[in-house]
């Protein structure tokens, strides 16, 4: 491992698992103190030198924007793993699965956690990372209370006790351990023993909580006191509190815009629903930064009087940088502590949490919002029997399957609402003054909240920054999402949950997707991206859409949000090999679709067949005639126009120079002359590039039947040819009739081979005539 400040620099990446970490955090993990000046330089040798030290690490430890991120496989990282069994505990609605997550779970801590000597920022971490596996080992003690394991419990709690013995909870269930096997004076021995070093070093008395268990069992009444939580019990007597629950977030200052959503969701959250039969349910759902939460907030502050028995608001964390989704279970004892419910009478099973939840919502009118879900599961439990109650959930995904809801997408706010956003956090003297510029970094910031308060946040800490100049950083793709972060908050991060939340499969797709050149894309060329049918890419396409990770705005077509598309192809990029054959296998695929589309349009005129190639593609889009053809190419005519330049940047001559010739074919009917002459001088320079004189030569006897071809210029629809082209006047000489030169291109090919090929195109047309 090399020093301790390698030790350091690897451990608060891995900290950090598949998520950019600034150098200057690296830099604040490493120095306990002021770190030299030269801080950066040492932290990037560090990175080389475990690079090349640590087996497999060359790989995984990649640079990316203002840091690097480790990529690990969650069987590779013990952190991963015991988060991943915690998970699985709260998720379990009995007490042996609960208890044999936290086995697994526990069964992983081998000792001190992470390098001694430590910084800070490695102090910090390493004691919230002992404090929950502490708070594991307590809760996996607990259950084997309520398992009748109480000397298995005793055995482990003496000399954790002895370990932390300021810590009540653990000299709690000691004592209610000692009791249950017998031992009532060791048990009472303990809590006076506690009460003593709290007030020696602290100067504090036992909490009420230790000291109702201590009176529990002076009073032999403490063999009950697990009983619920083992649920072999209902907790009987508890009500809601005297003060009802107010917990809603505080609503923004600056909120802007959404007039037309928050009318409709205020409408949809006071409409009868079904004769006040039944609870309303509301969804508001949209992509990462899109302002979910904000105007939720809003619409819940103005709806409180309509609630007066309590708004409680709940982060579900579907979508967090600091751990795993919270589950039903976890979500609902943490709701029955918002009432009121005492921590020893909450049970422990699901059913029994859903059910007691039930019971003292019922005929209450309380508002409920559960933030930040990730699934329909999730949110399901957590909804009250009580008619007159509202929820109200945020939601990246669809929640399809969250029956009788009422959703309200979210789309990104419209230029106007965006500007007016802007001057709302920079003033309006200041956008103003560069109107231009501020309607530019609204469109940079694909219209996102999330995005233009981070942008205002690094405008308003630069004041000597004018917004041309922000505009100016943000017009790069390949870096402006590193230019979108301040703080803790970063549109990569945000929009990175979102696909880290999706399965392998759909990353993978994902990632491929990133490598397409052009702006939007079906299901066929996704199939030929991935290697899959169309049918599978398309159904992963639907997935990805309702994970709010594509847009559509035409059925059957997919797009990228500007900023998504950022993420994607920085994906893509990590692996240059995969992207190449992806784009290759995507060439090929419009090659054979251009080339069948253009036999359709133009079936005279001369053709090239294409090379064999090299991933011919498993179907083609179905086109029966010549209509359907030109449709597909209005459809794809950018799209091939972006891959025939990807595809001469990066030496795809063979592509360039029959995807040209197929899509002149278009240009040609649709009279789109300036764009035919470009797309045939491409084809010929590349042509020329492979030393190919019968390409050229074809490429060449094509352009020349298209100079002298109907159509050349403007004329009345009267005129049209059957082609599409203009007629000339019946009555022209014949001087000014367009030649035929389709008998000419044998003859211009043999040229070719003799040496005309290598005149400019308008000279060997000459010679041509």
């Amino acid at each position: 491992m090399g020093s301790p400040h390698a030790r350091a620099v690897l451990a608060a990446l891995l900290l950090e698992a598949n998520r950019l970490v600034p150098i200057s955090h690296l830099v604040e993990a490493v120095w306990e103190q002021r770190p030299p000046v030269t801080a950066d330089h040492q932290i990037r040798k560090i990175v080389a030198a475990l690079r090349t030290g640590v087996p497999g690490l060359r790989d995984m430890l990649v640079t990316e924007g203002p840091g690097y991120r480790i990529v690990v496989d969650d069987d590779q990282l013990d952190l991963i793993a015991f988060g991943r069994a915690l998970d699985a505990a709260r998720r379990s609605d009995t007490v042996d699965g609960e208890a044999a997550a936290l086995e697994a779970a526990l069964g992983l801590y081998r000792g001190r956690i992470l390098p001694v000597g430590r910084s800070w920022v490695l102090t910090s971490a390493a004691a919230a990372l002992e404090d929950r596996c502490l708070g594991a080992r307590e809760r996996l003690l607990e259950l084997r209370l309520a398992q009748g394991r109480a000397h298995e419990a005793v055995a482990e709690l003496m000399p954790l006790v002895a370990e932390h013995p300021l810590r009540e909870s653990v000299s709690a269930l000691l004592m209610t351990a000692l009791d249950r096997v017998g031992r009532k004076a060791d048990a009472l021995r303990v809590y006076h023993d506690l009460r003593r070093q709290l007030a020696d070093q602290l100067g504090l008395d036992p909490s009420d909580f230790v000291t109702s268990r201590y009176q529990r069992i002076l009073r032999n009444e403490s063999g009950s006191d697990l009983s619920s939580a083992a649920g072999h019990g209902r907790p009987t007597g508890p009500s809601l509190p005297a003060g009802p629950p107010r917990s809603l977030p505080h609503g923004l200052p600056d909120f802007t815009g959404r007039g037309t959503e928050l009318s409709r969701l205020l409408s949809l959250a006071t409409a009868d629903a079904a004769g006040h039969r039944a609870v309303r349910i509301v969804v508001v759902d949209g992509m990462a930064g899109s302002g979910k939460t904000a105007l939720a907030v809003h619409a819940a502050h103005r709806l409180t009087e309509r609630y007066p028995d309590g708004q409680v608001f709940l982060d579900l964390h579907g979508f967090s940088p600091h751990g795993a989704p919270v589950g039903p279970r976890e979500a609902l004892g943490t709701l029955l502590r918002t009432v009121d419910v005492p921590e020893d009478r909450i049970p422990v099973g699901l059913a029994d949490r859903e059910s007691l939840w039930r019971v003292l919502t019922s005929g209450r009118r309380m508002l409920l919002f559960f933030d930040n879900a990730a699934s329909s599961d999730q949110v399901r439990p957590l909804i009250p029997s009580a008619p007159g109650c509202l929820v109200l959930v945020t939601s990246r995904p669809r929640l399809a399957e969250l029956d009788g809801a009422a959703t309200l997408p979210l789309p990104p706010l419209p230029p106007a609402e965006g500007l007016a956003l802007l001057r709302r956090l920079l003033g309006e003297r200041r956008v103003t003054a560069e109107e231009e510029a501020a309607g530019e970094l609204v469109a940079l910031c694909g219209r996102l909240p999330l995005a233009l308060r981070i942008v205002a946040a690094r405008l308003a800490n630069r004041p000597h920054w004018t917004l041309g100049y922000l505009a100016g950083r943000l017009r790069e793709d390949a870096t402006r999402l590193d230019e979108l972060v301040v703080e803790h908050r970063s549109v990569r991060t945000a929009l990175g949950l979102s696909y880290a939340a999706v399965p392998r499969r759909h990353q993978d797709l994902f990632r491929l997707l990133g490598a397409h050149p052009g702006a939007d894309f079906d299901g066929h060329a996704a199939a030929a991206l991935t290697g899959f049918s169309p049918q599978t890419a398309e159904s992963l396409l639907e997935d990805l859409l309702d994970a709010r990770l594509l847009v559509q705005h035409t059925p059957g077509r997919y797009a990228f949000h500007s900023l998504v598309r950022a993420l994607a192809r920085e994906s893509a990029a990590r692996d240059p090999h995969a992207a190449r054959r992806a784009r290759h296998r995507l060439l090929d695929f419009y090659l054979e679709a251009a080339d069948e589309a253009a036999r359709l349009v133009q079936p005279r005129r001369e053709r090239l067949r294409p090379a064999v190639l090299r991933h011919p593609p498993r179907t083609t889009p179905p086109l029966g005639d010549a209509a359907q053809a030109l449709a597909w190419f209005e459809t794809e005519q950018s799209n091939l126009r972006a891959a025939l330049a990807w595809a001469a940047d990066h030496g795809f001559d063979v592509h360039v120079v029959h995807l040209s010739l197929a899509l002149t074919r278009f240009l040609h009917v649709r009279g789109r002359a300036e764009e035919e002459s470009a797309a045939h001088r491409g084809a010929v320079a590349a042509a020329r590039r492979l030393g190919d004189p019968v390409a050229e030569g074809t490429v060449l006897t094509d352009m020349a039947a298209s100079r002298g071809a109907p159509g050349r210029s403007r004329g009345p629809a009267s005129q049209r040819g059957p082609d599409g082209g203009l007629r000339p006047p019946p009555d022209a000489p014949d001087a000014e009739r367009p030649r035929n030169c389709a008998t000419a291109g044998p003859a211009w090919s043999a040229l070719c081979r003799a040496g005309a090929g290598a005149l400019a195109p308008d000279r060997a047309l000459g010679r041509l005539a």
